[in-house]
């Protein structure tokens, strides 16, 4: 850590922890001890104050369970769904838990029920015959119910999602969904969950597309996750996920530039649910230039996609072979023998055992294996 950056926690430190002890000898308020920790962080950001702040309210707590401190302590549980990473949320339960332990459980049933308030009521709750939601900023939820299946609904939710996330809410959150239909998108092997089906459905409605895409770019933010069932799995799922996947799947010409950026945030070291993705595009696209991108993206920072006749099959053409050799030079790293490497790996996934003997079958094409790489 740099000297500069280490001196500036320090400081920090000191004085978030000086003003809270002079508050608290004079009398602990809440609403000074907030707006103080508020201004704090948007100065130097949540991550540099949230073990300082959390570690003050916690000894407090050990002697003293006066409301003051449990309403400071159910504001830093807000503060880290709002912003902090997506594993730490953790801080949130901890808190929350501590909070009903000693006594607030009231303070935690009022979060439950309304969010914390910040959010303004037209944002957090839409509602009518057809349709309902209902948005949580403090457990990081938001809830979906279409009764009728009609184009305006899945419009509603859609301008829904996007309201809320031109909010302060957290980037991590759930989003449950209802409705009678249950569709699915055509990638083999996605979870059956709530959000899954919610752009499953919205992608049938062709003049949604622009503002499914609003809600993505809006959603997706690195290391940040939909906080459902699959969210410690490797069905982990970067939000805005389904809704990148519906849209490439659909369209992969008109929405490519999604698809790259999509690829660009995600966190491909902690998900491979990417690869579900890539399976299909190229199952329904081919080994085009898009592809071949993709592919070299998420096998380079993945690793290992197992052995597939698919990719083998798809490859088996001068236009797709010529394609994935271009790219090579895309892989130069500043370690010359990292870019061979990452190559030699490449190769050895779109093979998979089948490739390397199907290749001179190919017409027209002069490549050459050396040193187990396709070479021009």
């Amino acid at each position: 850590m740099p000297v500069a950056r280490r001196t500036g926690e320090v400081w920090i430190t000191a004085v978030a922890e000086y003003y809270l002890d002079e508050l608290d000898a004079a009398g602990f308020c809440y609403e000074k001890a907030r707006d103080f920790a508020e201004k704090l962080r948007k100065l130097a950001g949540w991550s540099r104050i949230d073990n300082t702040l959390d570690e003050w309210i916690r000894q407090r707590l050990e002697e003293d369970a006066r409301e003051d401190y449990l309403l400071f302590a159910r504001y830093l549980a807000v503060c880290y769904r709002k912003y902090g990473l997506s594993f730490e949320s953790f801080g949130s339960d901890r808190l929350y838990e501590l909070i009903e332990k000693l006594g607030g459980g009231d303070l935690i049933d009022r979060l439950r029920a309304q969010g914390s308030g910040d959010l303004p009521e037209e944002i957090a709750a839409c509602r009518d015959d057809e349709i309902a939601c209902l948005a949580n900023d403090a457990f990081a939820t938001i809830k979906i119910t279409i009764k009728n299946e009609r184009e305006e609904n899945y419009e509603k939710a859609l301008d829904f999602l996007i309201g809320v996330l031109g909010e302060d809410f957290p980037r991590s959150y759930a989003i449950e969904f209802e409705s009678p239909q249950k569709n699915s998108l055509p990638i083999q092997g996605l979870p059956d969950s709530g959000v899954h089906r919610l752009f499953a459905n919205a992608i049938a409605y062709e003049k949604l597309r622009p503002k499914i895409e609003r809600y993505a770019r809006a959603a997706m933010e690195e290391f940040h996750w939909y906080q459902d069932e699959t969210a410690e799995s490797e069905d982990g799922a970067m939000p805005g996920t389904y809704a990148v996947f519906a849209l490439g799947i659909c369209d992969g010409e008109t929405y490519a530039p999604l698809v790259a950026d999509y690829f660009e945030l995600c966190d491909n070291e902690h998900s491979s649910i990417q690869v579900k993705f890539i399976a299909a595009h190229v199952e329904k696209y081919g080994f085009d230039e898009r592809g071949i991108d993709m592919f070299i993206q998420c096998v380079y920072e993945i690793g290992n996609f197992g052995e597939s006749e698919l990719y083998a099959e798809r490859i088996a053409n001068e236009k797709s072979l010529r394609l994935f050799l271009d790219q090579k030079d895309k892989l130069i790293m500043e370690d010359g023998d990292s870019s061979h490497w990452s190559y030699i790996l490449i190769t050895a996934e779109i093979n998979g055992g089948f490739l390397r003997d199907k290749w001179r079958d190919v017409a027209g094409w002069g490549g050459t294996w050396r040193d187990g790489v396709l070479q021009k």
